[in-house]
């Protein structure tokens, strides 16, 4: 059984790693929720990032000449940074917020805030800076947080910046290359754990997350572009107020 369960989260990941609905959020509410099946280890998760990041090269490899010169190079190491200055000072509150109903339910209504406003924002004709660079990095950061819409926050900054959506997606997708792949190494490093004797169990996960991944990475930019944002803003609303029931039904038994 827990062999449909990988396959399942497979397809989460593949979906909700690019929309704007937190795939950290989504899979820490199933995990959650689904306490009887069997925790998948470590080295699982570290597997379906993989699939998403080869996602994002595979639609983006072309584009990714262009962030060989310097200044695109520098844009990249400052987002970088940024997110690094945010992301490792709080990384073990973070963890704490993936079994917490009340802490998922409160990011998810962030996200979902912040899309209903991004929403609204005209067609900017800024250019990427190392100024525009830092803070797209510096909200990144951020999104360790289940809930917090690592493409949501950052490409709506990007939209409030006065980045064209095009570039402002990007950037935003480009920009998670280096630190997905960094914080996974690092994962990989400290983890030692491993259940390779269930790699077989892991295969077919990983296609499912890259191919769905590819689809969804592509309706995101179209999303983005067109501003067709409100249905998920409504939705990160909805599904926070039933986290928040829940929890509270929980607290009161």
């Amino acid at each position: 059984m827990n062999f449909w369960f990988f396959i399942f989260l497979g397809f989460l990941q593949g979906i909700t790693e690019f929309l704007p609905i937190s795939s950290s959020g989504h899979l820490a509410i199933f995990q959650n929720l689904l306490k009887h099946f069997k925790e998948p280890p470590i080295f699982f998760d570290l597997i379906l990032h993989l699939a998403t990041l080869l996602s994002i090269i595979f639609y983006y490899k072309r584009k990714l000449k262009n962030y060989l010169n310097l200044n695109n190079l520098i844009y990249l190491f400052l987002g970088s940074l940024g997110t690094g200055i945010i992301a490792f000072p709080l990384k073990e509150i973070a963890k704490d917020a993936f079994s917490s109903f009340f802490a998922i339910s409160f990011f998810l209504f962030i996200t979902g805030t912040i899309l209903f406003f991004a929403n609204k924002v005209k067609e900017g004709n800024k250019e990427l800076n190392w100024q525009r660079a830092f803070l797209i990095g510096l909200i990144q950061g951020f999104t360790i947080f289940p809930g917090l819409s690592r493409s949501g926050l950052t490409i709506s900054l990007g939209l409030f910046l006065g980045l064209p959506s095009a570039v402002a997606c990007e950037f935003s997708f480009i920009l998670s290359i280096p630190v997905i792949a960094g914080a996974n190494f690092i994962e990989y490093l400290r983890e030692k754990n491993y259940a390779f004797g269930e790699i077989e169990n892991f295969i077919i996960p990983f296609f499912i997350s890259f191919i769905v991944g590819l689809i969804f990475l592509h309706f995101t930019n179209k999303i983005f572009i067109k501003r067709k944002l409100k249905a998920f803003s409504i939705y990160c609303i909805i599904i926070s107020a039933l986290i928040f029931g829940v929890a509270i039904y929980g607290k009161c038994l």
